[in-house]
C-alpha cells in the first residue's frame, strides 16, 4: 500500500474512491440507454473483477455502492465475462 499522502488521504484511498465513482458514472450513463449499453459492450465490456475490491469492502457505504452499479450494468458484466471465457 502507498504511504503517500494527499491533502490527508493516501493515494490509494484516492484511487478506490475514483473507480467507484468512475462505477457510478458509467452505472448512470448505462441506465435505461441502450444505445450506450451497447457502446459500451463493443468496447470490450466490464469485468466483475472491477467491482469485486468493493463488493469484499469492510465499508458499509463501498458495498452498497458497487451493488447498486452492479445492477445496471449486470448485462455488460455478463457479457463481458462470456468473451473473457471464449
Amino acid at each position: 500500500m502507498l504511504s503517500m499522502l494527499v491533502d490527508g488521504y493516501s493515494v490509494h484511498t484516492c484511487v478506490q474512491t475514483v473507480r467507484l465513482r468512475a462505477g457510478f458514472a458509467l452505472a448512470v450513463f448505462a441506465f435505461n440507454s441502450t444505445p450506450q449499453q451497447y457502446a459500451i459492450r463493443q468496447a470490450g465490456g466490464l469485468g466483475l473483477e472491477c467491482f469485486e475490491l468493493f463488493l469484499e469492502s469492510h465499508d458499509e457505504i463501498e458495498r452498497a455502492t458497487a451493488a447498486f452499479q452492479v445492477v445496471p450494468l449486470l448485462e455488460l458484466l455478463y457479457y463481458s465475462n462470456y468473451y473473457d471465457k471464449y
